[in-house]
């Protein structure tokens, strides 16, 4: 559940060099890829995370642990930042969205500012009382998405899987795959009834419910447990 564990980054000590991990949001592929040769040029290495960025953090970020002393590096990473328009980077210390680094390590996020998804998705959506089927569905960074479902009545014990593209513009996700039919949801916000009393949430409801695939005509959700 988003925000109930830390997320460790980095988890090896001692003497070492520093790492440097790019997490990015809605920049393409040959642009992370200038990024890492901008660095590397400097003698700096660059690892692509496929973790989401924290929706409180900036368009450019640094994240650090609270001891980090190399204020050399961070202003080295942001001189080559600099070189691509990316200025004033925010200096994140104090596991700001459970992210945390160890020893000189930096995470370097970089969030898109004319990307079309200016909300952030949530990885994992999953049905509620669906009728037709009980089903997860991930939605991966690099814009590919996995449905695991099982098809109610349960009368096959299976667990079934498919993977495709999605797309998200203007609060509307759509998915698509070479053996589906496109199926578009709308995205709200709402308040939800849980065990714990009500919580924050968002729902994706389907724009039309006559798919041949039964999980693909479910609404999709997520709750906020650690939200109020």
């Amino acid at each position: 559940m988003k925000g109930l564990l830390i997320i460790f980054l980095v988890l090896l000590s001692g003497c070492q060099s520093p790492k440097i991990y790019i997490i990015n949001q809605g920049y393409s592929q040959k642009q992370v890829s200038s990024f890492k040769r901008a660095f590397k040029l400097h003698g700096l290495t660059m690892y692509e995370s496929p973790v989401n960025i924290p929706q409180e953090f900036s368009d450019v970020a640094l994240a650090t642990n609270i001891g980090f002393s190399d204020q050399k590096l961070i202003n080295q990473v942001q001189s080559i930042l600099n070189e691509f328009g990316l200025s004033n980077a925010e200096h994140y210390r104090f596991k700001q969205g459970n992210h945390y680094y160890s020893d000189n390590n930096i995470g370097v996020y970089l969030k898109n500012p004319n990307r079309l998804d200016k909300e952030d998705l949530p990885p994992y959506l999953t049905t509620q009382d669906c009728i037709t089927a009980d089903a997860t569905l991930q939605l991966n960074k690099s814009e590919k998405f996995v449905l695991e479902y099982e098809n109610r009545p349960y009368t096959d014990d299976k667990l079934h899987k498919i993977s495709g593209i999605w797309r998200y513009v203007a609060r509307k996700l759509t998915l698509t795959g070479k053996f589906i039919e496109p199926q578009s949801y709308q995205q709200s916000h709402e308040t939800m009834k849980t065990h714990l009393g009500l919580r924050p949430g968002e729902v994706f409801k389907p724009q039309i419910n006559t798919n041949s695939l039964p999980a693909l005509n479910c609404e999709f959700s997520i709750v906020y447990m650690d939200q109020m």
